[in-house]
């Protein structure tokens, strides 16, 4: 199965523009997943219990960036041995827009997950 004959054409700084559009498009499509998540705890709890699951959503979201930007992805994604990564891209040092790109993609999974257990529990 080849590329079609309208990507032989394309320049490959334009294709490599159109993956990460495409990548960061359904990242957004994740994160949008975490105001669903959010109405159906509340939905699921007590209504004066429902503004503590709103700031649960908000502060799980915010400490999973905060840790996966430091930890997470440099331990699961950089370089490293082939156990478990290293330590090369702590806080997306030198990173380029490649990494950038993967980093969101893979917290957008980070939180949503982190999102979806805390509200199994709810």
């Amino acid at each position: 199965m080849g590329a079609g004959p309208w990507v032989a054409g394309t320049p490959i700084a334009l294709q490599l523009h159109g993956d990460h559009s495409f990548v960061l498009a359904r990242s957004f499509g994740i994160m949008v997943m975490q105001g669903g998540f959010a109405l159906l705890e509340a939905g699921s709890v007590h209504i004066a219990n429902r503004g503590n699951i709103m700031m649960k959503n908000l502060a799980d979201m915010s400490f999973c960036m905060v840790f996966f930007l430091l930890y997470g992805y440099s331990l699961g994604l950089a370089e490293g041995n082939s156990f478990i990564g290293g330590g090369g891209s702590v806080g997306l040092r030198n990173a380029d827009a490649i990494e950038y790109t993967a980093f969101f993609y893979h917290f957008s999974f980070a939180t949503t997950t982190g999102t979806i257990v805390s509200g199994a529990v709810a």
